[in-house]
């Protein structure tokens, strides 16, 4: 290119020098130089641009061709490019020059060439296009530079443009002439990771052994499971935790989680006994607890061990809803002391291992007379209970109110009272201890003995008769005390029944009652079982 225009300068001026010498000639030979000048000057080539005069186009570029007749040796365009066809790509007016070998000059008619001046370009900050993945709701900006106004396919006549949906977006100018010309077209893809959700397909909160599914949707690329490191849309949680999607999308690099649901697995408690006592009224072991709310438990087993040390039987079982406690019927607590323990049971069935290290053993009292009128009393450990500091002797004597006759430590088991009062006496062991019912000092009791003459209550007492036993709906009660108060128990020690006595033979109707166990209490001094068909 700068070639030919070094060129055409050359020739140029060797032409301008030709004429000089034209004119020269002219003023010293006037006959030879007339006749050069109708050489040079007349239509050699009979050039021609095979344009019109006036090109209007939106095309960027047009090819133009010059004609001519004989054998120009040099042939230049008006803006230095040198040969008979070239391609025009800017506005201006054109035409041709051509010389032969004497530099004999000819031209060729002019053409004004309009074309579209649009310059259009679209780029973008911090994202090479013309495809791009927005994460998350990510935004993109597309810069558009033109020499003409632009207009957006989105409608927008801004240079930047903010981009957050997905699309193809491009921008068009229009030029002077009313030429339009449009931009590269950027390629948008959204992905939104927030949308990822998971959901549980069943209760949350559950028994050991059970599960629940937890499902992902929302989804498109590779994912994964935390904590259980699986990569299915479907799952199955049977551990306790809190679950969560990591999702990963490799065409685009986007990442992000979902959220969140927490799975918990509720064990049965190790649940503990209160304690173990005597049961004033009914003369049976009563177990006490405390029960835990929340833990989906449906009932309390209660075990006592057999013959066989360290095994235990199934000795009943307790429902949820109902009083904490249970009377051991099968033992009389006169006759040794007796271990046991409770499970709570959740609603799945299962049960607590860990509650058979925590078991609790009574308190059994033993007496004889001594040689010289003294009562001695011996009595084994009570378990269950750490620390356990002190034993509590009580004594009433005839018919009384128990009194605090004195106390030892806990590595004791052993009294005498020495100088008793005279009539019948009656004594127990007690506890005063923190047990695992809210930290609360309880009272435990072992089982009752007696010395001395019967009272009349106890005399009165030897007399009841009751018929039949095992009884249908009737129940008939024999020689009771005027006056006492009459009571009957089921086996956890509720009150079912209750009325005075006001005459000596008593007729029941216990049609309300369910067939089983139960106690009857009349007075003070006489408890029995008694069973309903």
């Amino acid at each position: 290119m700068k070639t030919n225009s070094l060129n055409l300068k050359n020739n140029l001026t060797t032409s301008i020098s030709f004429i000089f010498t034209l004119f020269s000639l002219f003023a010293t030979n006037q006959i030879s130089a007339q006749g050069l000048f109708d050489t040079c000057f007349t239509k050699k080539f009979k050039l021609k641009i095979n344009a019109t005069k006036s090109i209007d186009t939106c095309a960027k570029d047009i090819q133009l061709t010059v004609s001519y007749t004989g054998k120009p040796s040099y042939i230049y365009w008006s803006d230095g490019y040198y040969g008979g066809t070239r391609i025009v790509n800017k506005s201006g007016d054109y035409q041709v020059v051509a010389y032969d070998s004497v530099y004999c000059m000819d031209t060729s008619n002019h053409v004004k060439v309009t074309l579209n001046d649009n310059y259009i370009s679209v780029y973008s900050w911090g994202k090479s296009g013309p495809d791009i993945s927005l994460c998350n709701n990510e935004e993109v900006i597309l810069n558009c530079y033109s020499t003409n106004k632009i207009r957006w396919n989105t409608g927008d006549t801004i240079s930047s443009l903010t981009v957050s949906k997905s699309g193809k977006y491009f921008a068009i100018a229009k030029s002077l002439n009313g030429c339009y010309d449009t931009s590269m077209v950027y390629n948008i893809r959204t992905i939104d990771f927030n949308n990822i959700k998971i959901k549980a397909n069943g209760d949350t909160i559950l028994c050991q052994g059970d599960s629940v599914q937890l499902e992902a949707t929302g989804i498109s690329g590779k994912m994964g499971w935390y904590p259980s490191y699986s990569y299915d849309k479907k799952i199955f949680a049977k551990t306790s935790g809190t679950y969560s999607v990591y999702a990963y999308d490799s065409l685009s690099g986007c990442s992000g989680y979902s959220n969140r649901i927490t799975v918990q697995i509720i064990t049965p408690p190790t649940e503990k006994l209160c304690m173990v006592t005597v049961d004033t009224v009914l003369n049976r072991n009563k177990l006490v607890w405390e029960k835990s709310a929340g833990m989906r438990i449906v009932s309390y087993n209660i075990y006592k061990e057999s013959n066989f040390a360290g095994i235990f039987d199934l000795l009943g079982s307790v429902s949820f809803d109902s009083t904490s406690h249970f009377i051991d019927t099968t033992s009389n607590p006169k006759q040794r002391p007796f271990t046991y323990y409770i499970a709570a049971v959740d609603s799945c069935g299962n049960e607590s291992e860990e509650t058979k290290y925590y078991t609790h053993t009574t308190l059994h009292l033993s007496a004889n007379l001594g040689v010289s009128g003294e009562n001695n009393l011996n009595w084994s450990d009570y378990l269950g209970i750490y620390p356990l500091n002190t034993y509590f002797i009580y004594r009433s004597n005839k018919g009384g109110a128990f009194k605090a006759l004195g106390s030892v430590a806990s590595t004791v088991h052993s009294y005498t009272d020495l100088t008793p009062p005279s009539g019948s006496n009656r004594y127990y062991i007690g506890i005063v201890g923190n047990t695992d019912c809210q930290g609360a000092k309880t009272v435990i009791n072992s089982n009752m003995v007696a010395f001395g003459f019967l009272n009349a209550e106890k005399l009165n007492a030897s007399k009841i008769n009751i018929s039949p036993n095992p009884f249908n709906d009737n129940l008939n009660i024999q020689n009771a005390p005027i006056g006492s108060v009459l009571k009957i128990y089921n086996t956890q020690g509720q009150i079912l029944h209750e009325e005075k006595c006001t005459q000596a033979d008593v007729n029941l109707n216990l049609k309300e009652l369910s067939s089983g166990l139960y106690f009857l209490n009349v007075g003070n001094s006489y408890t029995t079982k008694i069973i309903k068909n």
